[in-house]
């Protein structure tokens, strides 16, 4: 099984003969200031209290992420979008651990701004095993 690493270096090397340098560059700079913004030491951390918010699951249905929190440990991913690539390659990397995640007694969710009906698509596209929550006005990811 090739790793999240090698998919996405796999990607990169595929993507340079589409974009063009001009805006390689840019990409490439953003991202550099991106990871100079001290943006990693403001996310959420291990043992930080998960929203009580209200969202809809990918049969839009609400509910309550944190009620699948209950597990000891829970990886929580956030999702930008099936147009993303780098977050499809994310979210059929955790698959691939799943079994091992749950076999740990640890939960796995993703939580995306797109639609139910769109996260419901992806969910069958990538044959997921776990749930992508839709957090269309992005109520909870700024909250955190």
């Amino acid at each position: 099984m090739q790793t999240l690493k090698d998919r996405i270096n796999d990607l990169k090397l595929n993507s340079v003969a589409r974009i063009p340098k001009d805006f390689r560059l840019i990409m490439q700079s953003s991202t550099e200031d991106l990871s100079k913004s001290g943006i990693l030491e403001q996310a959420v951390q291990k043992g930080d209290t998960f929203p009580d918010a209200m969202l809809m699951n990918s049969r839009s249905l609400p509910v309550k992420p944190a009620s699948y929190l209950y597990r000891e440990y829970t990886v929580v991913t956030f999702y930008r979008g099936i147009w993303w690539p780098y977050c499809n390659l994310e979210l059929e990397a955790l698959n691939d651990f799943f079994d091992e995640i749950n076999r740990i007694r640890a939960g796995l969710i993703a939580i995306s701004p797109q639609k139910p009906s769109i996260n419901h698509a992806v969910k069958r596209k990538l044959g997921l095993k776990y749930e992508v929550f839709s957090d269309v006005g992005l109520t909870l990811s700024e909250s955190l």
